[in-house]
């Protein structure tokens, strides 16, 4: 209760995840200001209107072609956003990072938006092991074995020696190549083992 004619101050403090939106009178703006001196002349009754928050969750591939990512979008503060992140077939995923900063190894992240968030989503390439071997050892020289990197393409060679003649290039019992020459596209390990025969 006021004198009639004396100064009357009132304060809003928003929570957290609200904004200060004005002090109302009915429906009508009597200040923006939080804290609000007036003078009393009347009985008054004042609204102080918050407003929710919202903030941007974006995300994103690095590289771009190392995967899938989804979850971005615009949402309520303090709600709880999940983001995922799905690796293409010839990469792995790394982490969730906010800048260098590591967030989470998940691929499916879920956590509560205080802020505008920009995460991305690291994928690294797979490598794979190729190793040539000759069969017999004496039977003749093969070439290629090495580390690639996943979905490249491999040229193994395989070169008889004098008494010898090529007979195919196997993984396991499986004939893969009549060609002593083989290229083929790197997806997994592969143990090739080029058959020589003596002439």
């Amino acid at each position: 209760k006021y004198i009639n004619g004396s100064k009357a101050t009132v304060v809003a403090t928003p929570a957290d995840c609200y904004d200060f939106g004005g002090w109302y009178e009915g429906e009508t703006l009597v200040s923006e200001e939080a804290e609000y001196t007036f003078t009393v002349t009347e009985d008054v009754d004042l609204v102080a209107k918050f407003t929710l928050k919202t903030f941007e969750v974006t995300v994103t591939a690095d590289p771009e072609e190392g995967g899938e990512v989804d979850g971005d979008g615009t949402y309520d503060c303090g709600s709880k956003v999940t983001v995922e992140a799905t690796p293409a077939d010839c990469y792995d995923f790394g982490g969730w990072y906010e800048g260098e900063t590591l967030v989470s190894e998940e691929a499916e992240y879920t956590f509560t938006v205080t802020e505008d968030v920009d995460l991305v989503a690291k994928f690294t390439l797979k490598t794979f092991e190729v190793t040539v071997t000759a069969d017999p050892e004496e039977g003749g020289e093969v070439d290629g074995d090495g580390t690639y990197d996943c979905g490249s393409k491999v040229t193994v060679e395989a070169t008889p020696a004098d008494c010898y003649d090529f007979g195919g290039w196997y993984e396991g019992e499986t004939l893969v190549s009549e060609e002593a020459e083989y290229t083929f596209t790197v997806t997994e390990d592969v143990d090739l083992v080029a058959k020589f025969t003596l002439k």
